[in-house]
């Protein structure tokens, strides 16, 4: 069942529009045919001739805010969309460029998005919901990597291991592995026996049941075989690490059992491993080896945690035998891991003659990861001279002041969210009797202001649940849309239209003054307008969201307030 309802809106200032902004209806008729030139469906009013500046076009897919100011060649444009998100900037281009006349490549128009509300109830919403926010598979999930169950020969095991070790970018190293049990081979240990990197190899071994050899528990041996291993390991690192020899890598050998991997908790108390200065690696050719995966990221995560700290999966695929061996990387300490993962991995494509048994194999890098952020400063880093340090006066700003001298705010903007928090089932809906009652609230909150009002219940127009209602009135415009179920959104701007009753010349000034813009009182009466809706409409409705911009030239993001502040950064350094 639906659970959400998404919506989008795409804030546009557009400046330096060539097309006439002075007939509302004619420029009203341009932007209708900009909105269905990119697929969408008007369900507004498409012969109206009202002639005030500001107004709303309503689709099935969302609604269109329209303020226009002539004088100024600019418009303020909210493009609110519940579905086809991905229609957002073919819209913005269509009413911007084509209807308006305006550039979205001079700076001249500017854009933003803000999370909105949406509509239950629609046929395609499952459709829809791939459409918006990051579109991300969860790489986490055991299933990342193809696992074949297909053994892989030993000589591509030899070449993952060799790549291993070229990753490390090591020399004398100590090398612990961990084995199958003593009387089988242990593959990992002969790739590596006589390897120039490496100085001192520790081959770990786990206890069997014929190691057990205490009478009194003949009968239980089983149960021992954890605890006589893991004494084994420890026994094994006392006798072969000098003191203050750490391991530097460690390596699961495709016998290892995932019972004998347990042994390495003794390891946790960082006697024999610097958790600063490890690596892991391990192979998963099977799915009964994927626990593999899960140990070598305790590391990255359990253990080690905090940055330089990665794990990477690697595919070395040969296609003679159908085979696909993962090798499973945690490398902890090394600053320049994906340098040295690079030139290792292009080391091993690299084929030695026609004779090559793994000439046939592709290595191909599934995943990098990474930790935390290191919090306090690398220990390297603090004895550091820098070569050079940069201030902020040594940045060219022109670009930047530019900008803040051009803003000129001529309206605020507020977007609200309220949704019933008591409501403890997400099908309940806000105890509307019927949309009606929205409708009714809104037009006579919108009243005493002298609004256009206009209602669209949304179940005859594309099925949807919700009720969206506008107004346009004087001083400002008002959207109020109901999703359908518990969730209201309340889209309020406020503007003075004296702002830019001048000439073209004045619009553009930088010497705009606190009488001229819309004062903290102004705004406050028209959210009175959000309180007033609200508790019309039902009691248990809580604000969840609330987004507060000004609108207006000069690619706008400060009000008039931070504009003449005297203790901002640009009106200090002027």
């Amino acid at each position: 069942p639906q659970s959400a309802a998404p919506g989008i809106m795409m804030i546009v200032e557009a400046e330096k529009l060539t097309a006439d902004l002075s007939s509302p209806p004619a420029v009203r008729t341009s932007i209708i045919k900009a909105i269905e030139g990119v697929g969408l469906t008007v369900v507004s009013d498409k012969e109206s001739s009202l002639e005030s500046p500001w107004f709303v076009i309503m689709m099935k897919e969302g609604y269109v805010v329209v303020r226009l100011w002539s004088e100024g060649k600019y418009c303020a444009l909210d493009l609110h969309l519940w579905s086809s998100f991905d229609s957002h900037e073919g819209l913005k281009k269509a009413i911007v460029v084509d209807a308006l006349g305006g550039d979205l490549m001079n700076k001249s128009t500017s854009s933003y998005r803000i999370v909105a509300g949406g509509m239950f109830g629609l046929s395609n919403w499952e459709e829809e919901a791939k459409k918006h926010g990051p579109q991300v598979d969860n790489l986490c999930l055991e299933k990342e990597a193809p696992v074949l169950d297909q053994p892989s020969s030993a000589d591509v095991y030899e070449l993952a291991l060799e790549t291993s070790l070229d990753i490390i970018q090591g020399k004398e190293l100590t090398v612990a592995i961990l084995c199958g049990v003593a009387s089988e081979p242990c593959q990992s240990l002969e790739t590596i026996y006589d390897h120039p990197l490496v100085d001192h190899i520790i081959p770990l071994y786990p206890c069997t049941v014929d190691d057990i050899r205490l009478d009194k528990v003949q009968a239980h041996k089983e149960e021992y075989v954890d605890e006589c291993s893991m004494d084994r390991v420890q026994r094994t690192l006392q006798e072969e690490l000098d003191k203050n020899e750490f391991i530097d890598m460690l390596i699961l050998d495709p016998e290892c059992s995932e019972g004998f991997s347990d042994s390495l908790r003794y390891l946790e108390n960082g006697t024999f491993v610097n958790f600063k200065d490890i690596f892991v690696v391990g192979s998963v050719d099977f799915k009964g080896e994927i626990w593999k995966r899960k140990l070598v990221d305790y590391f990255r995560f359990g253990l080690a945690q905090v940055d330089p700290v990665h794990r990477t999966h690697l595919l070395f695929n040969s296609t003679s035998q159908n085979s696909s061996l993962e090798l499973v990387v945690a490398a902890v300490g090394d600053p320049f891991f994906f340098e040295h993962l690079v030139d290792a991995v292009e080391k091993a494509r690299v084929v030695d003659g026609e004779d090559d048994p793994t000439a046939d194999v592709t290595i191909e890098i599934r995943n990098i990861y990474g930790g935390y952020w290191r919090d306090e400063k690398i220990d390297d880093c603090e004895t550091i001279e820098f070569s050079q340090v940069i201030k902020a006066e040594d940045y060219d700003l022109t670009d930047a002041k530019s900008q803040w001298s051009s803003q000129r705010p001529v309206g605020m903007q507020s977007v609200a969210r309220y949704v019933n928090q008591d409501l403890l089932d997400p099908e309940d809906s806000i105890p509307l009797e019927d949309p009606q009652k929205l409708i009714n609230v809104v037009r006579n909150a919108l009243a005493p202001k002298g609004a256009i009002f206009e209602a669209f219940e949304f179940k005859s127009i594309n099925g949807g649940n919700g009720v969206v209602c506008t107004g346009v009135f004087e001083q400002g415009t008002a959207v109020v849309s109901w999703d359908g179920r518990s969730q209201i959104d309340i889209n309020l701007w406020i503007s003075k239209k004296s702002i830019m009753d001048n000439d073209e010349e004045s619009c553009s000034a930088t010497d705009a003054t606190n009488e001229a813009s819309v004062t903290d009182q102004e705004l406050k009466d028209i959210q009175m307008l959000e309180v007033l809706i609200v508790a019309n409409t039902a009691s248990s409705l809580k604000l969840s969201l609330r987004d507060v911009q000004p609108r207006g030239l000069g690619r706008i993001i400060n009000s008039q307030k931070d504009i003449d502040a005297v203790d901002t950064f640009f009106n200090q350094h002027s």
